[in-house]
């Protein structure tokens, strides 16, 4: 998400605007829908193997160890993982986006509000790859530093937008 809205804002400080579905989406060239599809997994997996056969929240830091204390493999993990078994790893696979929403303690179902939380954390990652594109200069010019921050707030509400279309998403509690 970062990577789209440095590359937004970017653009269009050199006069070559593109449309946000350029940058993210189902053919984003920054964040592909495949691509933070495989990003949710990766950290919703993360949880599942901590957590072994029980749902635990995604609020922390998941523990080092759990399933894999177990000496189980980590191939079984993911193949129940993905599985149509609704226990145990399964159960972080139907909630994942849920389990991403608590992780970072925001509430997708409200774009406009999610977008502004996750905006100043988007925008933190969001400037070196904007410098980086810009030619290294770290130099943030206050209408470039204006249009970032107005590209990672928007680049949030995109991603609470995808994220309340995936599994398991509620309102948070």
């Amino acid at each position: 998400m970062a990577a789209a809205a440095a590359m937004n804002a970017y653009d269009e400080a050199r006069g070559t605007p593109h449309d946000w579905d350029y940058y993210i989406g189902p053919s984003g060239n920054r964040a592909g829908y495949d691509d933070l599809s495989g990003d949710l997994d990766a950290l919703t997996l993360h949880f599942a193997a901590a957590a072994g056969d029980a749902r635990g929240s995604c609020a922390g830091s998941p523990e080092p160890f759990g399933w894999l204390d177990s000496h189980r493999p980590l191939s079984q993990m993911i193949a129940r993982y993905y599985g149509a078994d609704p226990s145990g790893p399964a159960q972080y696979r139907a909630t994942r986006a849920q389990c991403i929403a608590e992780m970072i303690g925001l509430d997708p179902s409200d774009p406009a509000t999610f977008g502004e939380k996750i905006g100043p954390m988007i925008f933190e990652l969001a400037q070196p790859y904007f410098f980086a594109q810009n030619g290294g200069s770290t130099v943030l010019i206050p209408a470039w530093e204006r249009r970032l921050r107005e590209c990672s707030q928007r680049a949030g509400e995109l991603f609470a937008a995808w994220l309340a279309t995936q599994s398991g998403i509620h309102r948070l509690a």
